[in-house]
């Protein structure tokens, strides 16, 4: 008697963890913003908050109010974020969708006659166990986006638990395909485009009329900005003719190389050889010491007392400070940062992230034609 209540503990246990790792990647996306978030205040209301609100969803014929929504995110991690429309919606999106999947659990279970927690287990037993080798396939497959980097042996727990809460998400998927669903929430209107005034300076490339001009902060010893760089040349194949690149200073105080490998880029641009060298540095982003400065400089042709001198020169120092100077007071003060027709983007971010600005701005220019 003990043994089989044991082992029914146990599969609750199990079928209840399931549907929180679901109900986490529902909101996985807004923890680390809601981390940083003073204060302890809740977006829900009182214990009747579940009958508040505007109809923001229909599940077969039955209405979803914004108070269920807003119950079912219940959380310090939402504190103070009512002066964020934007936000406000996209959290209380992702708990309009884990309402709709907890009804459509409830709707099954009874239909299954079993218990909620019950009617999943049995569901994603169904679907089998994750496999060593469904965990090693999405290693292969999402390898090159970990930063840092870390092995298979390290990620794998964490990789099994994801993929273990994916097979609940297929469970409710399935159940989504068989509903009719009806989302009434509507997004805020976008927040109007601020544009900084980046002042004039720094190597560029590219015809100087560009309707687009795409100024960058950057760092060679940063490891996101050397992904960066082949995101930018993706754009540049994409839009030719069409953009100017300007590449700005802002090497960090934690990267002892960083601030060399500044001077040395301004100087190889001293002898007109600026992108040269720096798609050299980039290549070599752990090997960016000064002997090795010197020898990328070699290696392309330069005048070595030319360049010797110029990195010396306190005036070369002062450029990079001044580069720094202007970031900060752009409030850039992370790399890279970009400054698209002075539109920020901050990090190294995927390619649709510049299409979507950049297209709007050569729409724009056309527009005004």
């Amino acid at each position: 008697m003990s043994s089989m209540m044991n082992m029914k503990n146990t599969t609750n246990h199990r079928s209840t963890a399931l549907r929180r790792m679901a109900r986490r990647r529902a909101l996985a996306a807004f923890a680390v913003l809601g981390a940083l978030l003073p204060g302890c205040a809740s977006i829900g209301g009182g214990d009747d908050a579940e009958d508040a609100g505007p109809v923001v969803a229909t599940i077969d014929g039955r209405e979803v109010r914004q108070g269920e929504v807003d119950a079912w995110i219940k959380n310090d991690w939402f504190a103070g974020l009512s002066e964020e429309p934007m936000q406000l919606y996209q959290i209380r999106r992702a708990g309009l969708d884990g309402v709709i999947d907890d009804a459509l659990i409830a709707k099954a279970a009874n239909a299954a006659g079993l218990s909620e927690d019950d009617y999943l287990e049995r569901e994603v037993a169904i679907l089998g166990p994750v496999t060593g080798e469904e965990v090693d396939g999405f290693y292969a497959r999402n390898r090159d986006r970990i930063q840092p980097p870390q092995s298979l042996e390290v990620l794998r727990p964490r990789i099994r638990e994801f993929l273990e809460s994916d097979r609940a998400v297929r469970v409710k998927n399935r159940l989504r395909e068989h509903a009719e669903i009806e989302v009434l929430m509507e997004a805020p209107p976008p927040p109007p485009v601020v544009r900084k005034t980046v002042p004039s300076g720094g190597a560029g490339r590219g015809p100087a009329d560009a309707p687009v001009t795409i100024v960058e902060f950057s760092d060679y010893e940063c490891a996101f900005c050397g992904r960066a760089e082949a995101t930018l040349k993706q754009v540049d194949a994409l839009y030719p003719g069409q953009l100017r690149f300007v590449y700005r200073h802002l090497p960090l105080d934690f990267h002892d190389n960083a601030m060399p490998a500044a001077r040395a880029a301004i100087c190889a641009g001293a002898q007109s050889r600026f992108w040269d060298y720096h798609d050299r540095l980039f290549a070599n982003q752990r090997a960016l010491a000064p002997p090795q400065l010197l020898q990328y400089a070699d290696e392309l042709g330069l005048d070595g007392a030319a360049f010797r001198s110029c990195y010396e020169d306190p005036a070369t120092q002062a450029q990079v400070e001044n580069d720094m100077a202007i970031a900060r007071q752009l409030g850039a003060s992370a790399t890279p940062t970009f400054f698209i027709n002075g539109i920020e983007l901050r990090g190294a971010q995927p390619l649709q992230a510049f299409q979507e600005i950049i297209d709007r701005e050569l729409a724009a220019a056309a527009g005004a034609q």
